[in-house]
């Protein structure tokens, strides 16, 4: 079966399909094509079963940071920190770019869920690639990246997280991308994806790696990872494959009174904080 990652922004989207477990197209896509353009993948592929976006996309009316936003803000995944907070979710106005993507999911079945676990109907879900590729790794091993990658490149230059997550595990195993038998995991592979460089930036390209695998782990397995709450979820990497010090971040900042109604997956990890 097939499934989609998209990285969407204002003016360009990062998409990945992948058919089985084979990537059959990654590239930016200007947003205002975007609907057109995967009409246009969908011919020669087959219809997604999983589709993971990278923006709030819960149909539920409100306004200000959801839990789950405020979550990923606090502790070391702050900005003043290791910096794998989400970019901003309640600044960007996207609900034109959102309700397009959402109509051409509806005409194909594929459902927006909140709901862990579903059933086996199409379905649309939603994360923030920042967290859920950056907690893979060490934080002590991404802030010596970041400090570097900001030296090489300038401090008034944008060094996305995504970006810093990916330089961390060049050369490193990583079985959340190796389920997918091309993912480009170093950025040698990665520069041979795109048909025009030009056009193209890694941290769209990235992004959408991130969330078409998180569609694959949701699609193949059980072991897809969630943080949830009424308006909305970030789905994860499997809990298995998350460091150890970011498991127990997330720990402690959801055995916060603040988060009592953020639900996840990850055994009994929060649960076992609140009891103490």
């Amino acid at each position: 079966m097939d499934v989609l990652g998209i990285d969407l922004g204002t003016r360009k989207s990062g998409v990945c399909w992948v058919s089985g477990n084979e990537i059959a197209v990654l590239r930016t896509i200007n947003t205002e094509d975007l609907v057109e353009s995967l009409t246009e993948i969908e011919e020669q592929q087959e219809t997604p079963h999983v589709v993971v976006v990278d923006a709030p996309i819960d149909p539920t009316d409100g306004e200000g940071f959801r839990d789950i936003d405020r979550f990923f803000m606090k502790g070391l995944f702050n900005n003043n920190h290791v910096g794998l907070q989400p970019n901003n979710p309640d600044l960007l106005n996207m609900n034109a770019e959102v309700e397009a993507l959402r109509m051409w999911c509806h005409d194909r079945n594929i459902q927006y869920s909140n709901d862990f676990p579903t059933n086996d109907a199409r379905t649309l879900r939603e994360t923030m690639p920042n967290p859920a590729f950056g907690i893979l790794s060490c934080p002590d091993a991404l802030l010596p990246v970041k400090r570097r990658l900001r030296f090489r490149y300038g401090r008034g230059c944008n060094v996305a997280p995504i970006i810093v997550a990916f330089e961390t595990l060049v050369g490193q195993p990583c079985e959340f991308l190796d389920v997918l038998d091309n993912a480009p995991v170093d950025w040698n592979a990665l520069e041979q994806i795109p048909e025009n460089m030009a056009q193209e930036q890694s941290d769209d390209l990235v992004a959408a790696l991130v969330c078409v695998s998180l569609a694959w782990w949701h699609l193949n397995t059980d072991e897809v990872g969630f943080v949830k709450e009424d308006r909305g979820h970030y789905l994860l990497p499997p809990c298995r494959l998350v460091h150890q010090r970011w498991l127990a971040e997330i720990r402690r900042i959801l055995a916060r009174d603040e988060f009592e109604d953020v639900e996840t997956n990850f055994g009994h990890l929060v649960e076992e904080v609140r009891d103490e």
